[in-house]
């Protein structure tokens, strides 16, 4: 009998809301809005890994390509290493332009 009562109040309810265009407008506008920073989002990070792996391997080549050295002095060359973005960073970047996502490693640093 309750259940009854409450689909009727929200019912109305949907259709006071609702009895104008205006509400139904603004969501879609919103969802087209979300779904595009969504797509860019997604975008930027696909990039972004694409030219980090492009990196990696780039460093990585130069790396296993250097001439025979002793240790020590390959240590000081460095090495640069990479960290991937989160899966949920299409949606908040976080502090990533602040702080990066590759590190320079040297000996003795």
């Amino acid at each position: 009998m309750h259940f009854s009562l409450i689909k009727i109040i929200a019912r109305q309810e949907w259709h006071s809301v609702f009895r104008s265009g205006t509400p139904l407008a603004l969501f879609a506008v919103l969802l087209v809005v979300s779904l595009l920073a969504v797509f860019t989002g997604w975008q930027y990070v696909h990039n972004f890994n694409k030219q980090q792996h492009a990196a990696h391997q780039e460093v990585h080549d130069q790396w296993m390509n250097q001439p025979d050295r002793h240790p020590h002095r390959v240590a000081h060359y460095g090495y640069m290493v990479f960290r991937e973005k989160s899966p949920l960073s299409f949606f908040d970047f976080g502090l990533d332009s602040y702080v990066g996502n590759s590190v320079f490693l040297e000996a003795h640093r």
